[in-house]
């Protein structure tokens, strides 16, 4: 009796192991199935045509350890875009390469510190680095990429940092990225994507009420956002 206790116990732990292993194998169908036959669509009724992705990757070196590549080759975007590379030009490992994708690299003067980079399907018309002005220049903050209809802009705004030392800077930049864009937009759409450094909502916080005198959440930062989006541009 015990012996056929046990074979009957086993059947039902094998039973169930098979009713568990079919339904997360059911799960990861239907999540493939839910990204493959995407029905978003655009105001005028076209369907989606291009996956944009974005990661601040907090050191180019430590992201290729942890094998960062398989995120981008698992999700396959389009376009991926990331920030903090912390590596400069001379330093940019030769595995930082993705198979199918043009690589495009923006390092600051400072070692180990910002730095943008971005991988690409299509290759660009043209690829701008910096936004043409000297006191903005040296951080490797900004990578423009012109495809032939529209403009890919990749950001790293810059924190307004401990103790808001870099409020004023950042209120300098916020004005100086906002005129580079409406000057790319006259001439073809824009996109921006990256890390903007700023929650522009109270409903983008957790604790709206103790981060108003905090980087990134300072009236002066939300008011430079607002601005961007007040000459059209949506979030």
């Amino acid at each position: 009796m015990p012996r056929k206790r046990k074979e009957k116990a086993d059947e039902t732990v094998s039973a169930k192991r098979a009713k568990t292993e079919e339904e997360e194998s059911n799960v990861e169908s239907a999540e493939k199935s839910s990204v493959d036959a995407n029905d978003s669509k655009t105001a005028d009724g076209r369907p989606w045509n291009l996956k944009l992705a974005s990661w601040n990757i907090n050191g180019l070196k430590a992201w290729l350890k942890k094998k960062g590549q398989e995120y981008v080759s698992n999700e396959d975007p389009d376009v991926f875009c990331v920030q903090e590379i912390k590596c400069d030009k001379d330093s940019i490992p030769s595995d930082a390469k993705i198979k199918g994708y043009h690589a495009y690299w923006y390092s600051a003067e400072k070692k180990g510190y910002s730095g943008t980079g971005v991988f690409t399907k299509e290759k660009p018309l043209h690829v701008k680095y910096g936004l043409g002005k000297p006191e903005h220049n040296t951080e490797g903050r900004v990578i423009t990429l012109e495809y032939e209809k529209y403009y890919l802009v990749v950001l790293y705004v810059p924190n307004a940092g401990r103790k808001l030392m870099r409020l004023d800077y950042r209120q300098k930049w916020d004005v100086d990225l906002r005129d580079y864009v409406k000057e790319l937009d006259e001439k073809k759409p824009v996109v921006l994507c990256g890390d903007l450094n700023v929650a522009h909502g109270e409903i983008d916080l957790a604790n709206p009420k103790g981060n108003k005198k905090n980087a990134g959440f300072t009236q002066e930062e939300r008011d430079g956002f607002t601005a961007l989006l007040n000459e059209g541009f949506v979030d």
